[in-house]
């Protein structure tokens, strides 16, 4: 009896210390790769355009090399560009550097749905801090091209 009031004494504080740990979280997390890409000839990777800015939606698994969507930013104004559509590249053999710890950079040539030519892209990983809700997030919101 007394192992199971002590669990129904310690639930309530159980719960308070979770929600506590959730609202510490930043509220509107914010995570994409922002980089530059060119297209490029496959084989020569000779450069078929010139450098446009781009953005993922959100977390990106370069390893699965499943298909992403990058999404091209407007370079005087830092948002995303409604007008261009987005791009959608599968990785072939995506190298990512960096320590994890918010450095990391994918560098790859992806193949291009739809085009006969290939992307040669560079994007660093940006992330909100966990210990931060205000300047870290607002960075991280315009570097994704959401402000």
């Amino acid at each position: 009896m007394r192992i199971v009031l002590t669990s129904i004494r310690s639930g309530p504080f159980a719960i308070a210390l979770l929600f506590g740990a959730l609202l510490a979280a930043p509220a509107s997390a914010t995570e994409c790769w922002q980089g530059w890409g060119y297209l490029v000839e496959p084989k020569s990777l000779a450069f078929k355009s010139g450098q446009t800015l781009y953005v993922t939606d959100g977390a990106v698994d370069w390893q699965s090399r499943e298909w992403v969507r990058l999404y091209p930013i407007d370079p005087k104004s830092g948002r995303r560009d409604e007008k261009a559509k987005p791009v959608s590249i599968k990785p072939t053999r995506p190298v990512v550097k960096g320590t994890g710890v918010g450095a990391e950079i994918v560098e790859d040539v992806a193949e291009v749905l739809g085009s006969k030519w290939s992307m040669m892209i560079r994007l660093s990983h940006i992330q909100t801090s966990d210990h931060s809700r205000t300047l870290n997030d607002k960075y991280s919101r315009w570097a994704c091209g959401l402000q």
